[in-house]
């Protein structure tokens, strides 16, 4: 058996680095070295509590790894790359890519000029029923797709110590629950039905006060017509309809796959309804006697297991790692999902639409 991939964490800030790090110390493929961070203590204290070594010297850490992972502060991650990549590793980074397009410029040039392997963590790819939902969509039933809703964000904010942390600091953030949880729907929704070309969006701080946004909402508009909502808050301490998919023959609902509906929503996770083939009714109303969901019986893996869905983002690193293959989600994917966020700031900025300019 060949030598265990040494993997080091920069940074553990992001609450992810918990949960990936059970998977590097118990895969057989890889050694967890250790981790450095910018918050004072914070790697001593988790070291000692998850049981792996705290580094003071983040250089020494580097040389000791084959691979690295970014947990830190998302303003911080392109300084990461950039020292990962310079040193040869195979790099793990945490989401959202960056919060400005100077950051994404930047990791995309030290991508270029090193040709280092990364791969940009979006958990969300991982969860089976993406599956079906992809199997609908492609199966046409929906007819032509006119709008779209997702809804995705935590209730963090009623912690009372939430606001102290790092998620709600510019300065380390780049902004709040859009470009952090945003960010997740922004993957799904151009993964999905490809990417908009146009935003118009709104942002508040009203209801927590904090320096970064704790509600927003950002509109989206595709060439082919489609319109889709990205709706993102701290204080989601219920919900249900997570994603909403409307068409001119159908509709489908997924729940369950936010932090919103996962401990409320019990049944029928993903259910659609489609027009009835022969009746006629095609375009036109369709009676009540003629409606009726179609309830599947998979339920999501964020619901069913949700360490196990976080998990999944280091497994599949390291079996790209241990098989030599290409990042299953590249910087291209990260970029572009940032670039969405970044354009959807700009636009709650001005208070206009914004074109979407990607790199």
């Amino acid at each position: 058996m060949a030598d265990p991939i040494r993997v080091g964490f920069l940074g553990i800030e992001h609450i992810h680095a918990d949960f990936w790090q059970e998977v590097f110390q118990d895969s057989p493929h890889t050694e967890l070295v250790g981790a450095w961070a910018i918050t004072p203590g914070l790697t001593q204290s988790k070291g000692e509590e998850l049981g792996y070594k705290s580094w003071d010297d983040r250089d020494a850490l580097l040389n000791a790894c084959d691979a690295i992972v970014i947990c830190a502060p998302t303003t911080h991650h392109a300084e990461m790359v950039e020292l990962s990549a310079r040193a040869g590793k195979k790099i793990l980074l945490e989401k959202p890519m960056a919060s400005s397009v100077e950051d994404l410029d930047r990791i995309g040039a030290v991508l270029d000029e090193t040709g280092a392997w990364l791969m940009q963590a979006y958990p969300k790819r991982y969860d089976p029923i993406n599956v079906k939902i992809r199997s609908i969509l492609d199966s046409g039933d929906l007819g032509t797709l006119s709008l779209m809703r997702i809804r995705h964000g935590h209730a963090g904010a009623s912690n009372p110590v939430f606001g102290g942390t790092w998620y709600t600091d510019p300065e380390l953030a780049g902004g709040g629950t859009m470009m952090d949880e945003g960010s997740h729907a922004a993957d799904f929704v151009r993964r999905t039905f490809g990417d908009p070309e146009e935003v118009s969006c709104f942002i508040s701080s009203a209801a927590q006060g904090y320096a970064v946004e704790d509600t927003g909402i950002a509109i989206y508009k595709w060439a082919n017509g489609l319109i889709g909502e990205i709706v993102s808050c701290f204080q989601f301490h219920g919900g249900d309809n997570s994603i909403e998919v409307y068409g001119t023959q159908g509709a489908m609902i997924v729940s369950g796959v936010d932090l919103g509906s996962r401990d409320l929503t019990e049944t029928a996770f993903l259910k659609t309804f489609v027009v009835p083939k022969g009746s006629g009714r095609g375009g036109k109303l369709v009676l009540h006697d003629e409606k009726e969901w179609t309830i599947s019986d998979i339920v999501p893996q964020f619901k069913r297991d949700t360490p196990t869905f976080h998990k999944n983002v280091a497994s599949a690193f390291v079996d790209a790692l241990v098989a030599g293959d290409p990042p299953s989600c590249t910087y291209e994917d990260g970029r572009r999902a940032s670039e969405m966020i970044i354009a959807a700031y700009e636009s709650a900025k001005t208070g206009r639409a914004q074109k979407i300019v990607y790199g």
